[in-house]
């Protein structure tokens, strides 16, 4: 069994494709993990450092960013919203 090591803190509030490192393991496929589908009232299912550690086991199966997203991550509009339970959502660009 392969323990991973504890990931590096993410230096952002929330991770964006803006601001995640298409070259780092932990936040090549980060901001890919924001808004789930069927997931009402969070914007991250678990906490980043954990969605770290699937961005990272996903590059070590192969898994590379490669296309440009057809889809964009709109957040809610306010702090209201993510009160209220509005993870945002992605929609086409």
């Amino acid at each position: 069994m392969i323990i991973e090591p504890p990931a590096p803190k993410f230096p952002h509030a929330m991770p964006t494709r803006e601001n995640c490192d298409p070259t780092n393991p932990y936040q090549a496929f980060l901001w890919m993990l924001v808004a789930l589908p069927n997931v009402a009232g969070a914007q991250l299912l678990m906490p980043v450092d954990y969605l770290q550690l699937i961005s990272k086991r996903l590059w070590d199966l192969g898994a590379r960013p490669v296309e440009e997203p057809a889809l964009t991550y709109r957040p809610p509009p306010n702090m209201d919203a993510i009160i209220a339970g509005a993870p945002g959502d992605w929609v086409k660009p």
